[in-house]
């Protein structure tokens, strides 16, 4: 991770999460073809795949900031036990991955910069349903216009090869959706061996001035576009517009050190002109004289399409919904200082998120600081998608109305022992559990009353679901010389997932989730500064 920056190429931040032709994740993923277990049997799939070696290099060249990675991981086998006979079967072939990127910066803060990536994978069967290559490019700009105000954008594009089949699955994943019946835009080829597409997006903007700033977005990523191997993006076939103007006061006052209002406005549509999204949000944040701050926003979001609705059959119409979110922050030199943070959404048809999330940090002494943190969710979903099911007389969308309750608690522990010896802990404890109910199936997605979109309908299955877990990375760093460092780093994941229980409750949960099956880790890194 060590100078991950320069290899960042941003296609998409609009949900506060960056997404990008680059995921370092992806090298080490865990297997994607997973083993089942037979009948009277179990299987055992690795959870991550191992990195025979890597490299990387970053650094500048005149004005160039560049940077180039190789990495190749193992190919990854499941264990499988059938009545007295055991075997493997491969999950994960070994795969090479390359990343290029560099970037030109010139004296006003300008850029412009150019990257590439590469996926090779050496298949096999039953492996061949992944691609057998993936490469993407682009070029990224910010081209300043005077000290205030910016021309930003890029442009990418994919190709991924591989077998009819590799490329059928991926045209019927989610990303894509090729197949759905009423997606008049695309021609869904079950044999084609290629999957192509691009992605563009403009943006101009005020990014100086002493009050006033805004920028003014664009965007598309055409339906074959696709980054995943290497990269991370969550949906192609999509159109978006927005908005943001914000102003701001940054002059203290008798109460306050800065004020700020920022204005909001998204739409969304895809290639085939089914709008996907239309919304607007205003919220302000203050800063006090005392170091607190706070802040508040409402978000209106009108009707919409989803085109994913049904995993891949019709989509159909999303309500509007109003949310609104809070938070407040207490003044952070204190020894003692926390943070609180309300969110609500509501669509007036029966789905209801809730969010509440306190925190608080203690420093007994200036080398120690202590956090305790938890996160409560509530989502009432009134049409959950389950699943689709064919029969004689055509397919059925099966959704029900989902109650989840989520918990979450993390622990924080940071000791500076010495200047060149430190230690940091980190535990979560996670769990979440869901109950199914009032079961119904699509019958015309685009109907424009609600309860016209859906018919009751008998389902024999038991959905209900509770899942357990608990994340723990422990890091001691010692900086043994200046500018060489040793980590030696203990992380213990424990999980479990139970079906057809969908209760909460938290002292039978929370006890269940450290006896839940545990798989350790340890990692050892050196560092030696080289001074020439």
């Amino acid at each position: 991770m060590e100078g991950s920056g320069v290899f960042r190429f941003d296609i998409d931040c609009s949900d506060g999460e960056c997404t990008g032709l680059f995921y370092s994740r992806r090298i080490g993923r865990r297997p994607q073809i997973p083993a089942g277990a037979p009948a009277g049997g179990f299987s055992f799939t690795p959870p991550q795949t191992t990195i025979l070696g890597a490299a990387k290099i970053t650094g500048r060249v005149g004005g160039f900031s560049v940077g180039a990675l190789n990495a190749l991981t193992a190919a990854e086998h499941a264990s499988i036990a059938e009545n007295s006979s055991r075997y493997e079967v491969m999950a994960e072939p070994s795969t090479h991955y390359s990343v290029g990127r560099a970037r030109r910066e010139f004296a006003n803060q300008s850029s412009i910069g150019f990257m590439i990536t590469a996926t090779n994978r050496r298949l096999a069967e039953p492996v061949r349903i992944l691609p057998e290559q993936a490469y993407t490019g682009g070029i990224d700009w910010d081209w300043r216009l005077g000290k205030r105000y910016s021309v930003s954008g890029y442009w990418a594009g994919s190709t991924i090869r591989g077998d009819a089949e590799a490329i059928d699955r991926l045209q019927r994943s989610n990303t894509h959706s090729f197949q759905r019946p009423d997606a008049g835009h695309i021609d869904y080829d079950p044999f084609a061996t290629s999957l192509n597409g691009h992605s563009l997006a403009l943006s101009m903007s005020r990014i100086g001035g002493e009050k006033l700033r805004f920028s003014s977005n664009v965007s598309f990523k055409s339906p074959g576009f696709d980054i995943n191997d290497l990269g991370y993006m969550r949906r192609a076939d999509e159109k978006t517009v927005s908005n943001w103007l914000q102003w701001r006061r940054d002059k203290p006052s008798k109460h306050l050190r800065s004020f700020r209002i920022n204005f909001n406005q998204w739409a969304g549509w895809n290639f085939d002109g089914d709008r996907m999204s239309s919304g607007g949000n205003i919220n302000a944040h203050a800063h006090f004289q005392n170091n607190w701050r706070t802040g508040a926003g409402v978000n209106i979001n009108a009707r919409g399409f989803s085109d994913r609705l049904t995993r891949g059959g019709p989509g159909g119409l999303r309500n509007g919904n109003f949310s609104f979110w809070h938070y407040v922050h207490t003044d952070d030199r204190k020894k003692a200082y926390g943070r609180w943070m309300f969110f609500l959404q509501n669509d007036r048809q029966g789905t209801q998120v809730v969010e509440v999330t306190p925190s608080i940090t203690f420093r007994p002494a200036p080398a120690v600081s202590l956090g305790l943190g938890a996160r409560y969710f509530r989502n009432h979903d009134d049409t959950q998608w389950l699943q689709n099911l064919s029969g004689s007389k055509g397919s059925r969308y099966v959704f029900g109305r989902l109650e989840q309750n989520t918990l979450s608690m993390t622990f924080r522990v940071n000791y500076t022992i010495t200047p060149t010896l430190s230690l940091q802990v980190y535990a979560e404890p996670f769990v979440s559990a869901g109950d199914y109910a009032n079961f119904k199936e699509l019958v015309n997605g685009r109907a424009e009353n609600y309860p016209d979109r859906y018919a009751s309908v008998s389902y024999d299955r038991n959905p209900d679901f509770r899942f357990l877990s608990f994340r723990t990375t422990n890091v001691l760093r010692w900086e043994y010389r200046p500018g060489s460092t040793l980590f030696v780093v203990w992380q213990q994941g424990r999980e479990d997932y139970i079906e057809g229980l969908g209760d909460f409750r938290f002292g039978r949960d929370f006890g269940g989730v450290f006896s839940a099956p545990a798989h350790n880790v340890l990692l050892v890194k050196l560092a030696y500064w080289l001074n020439f």
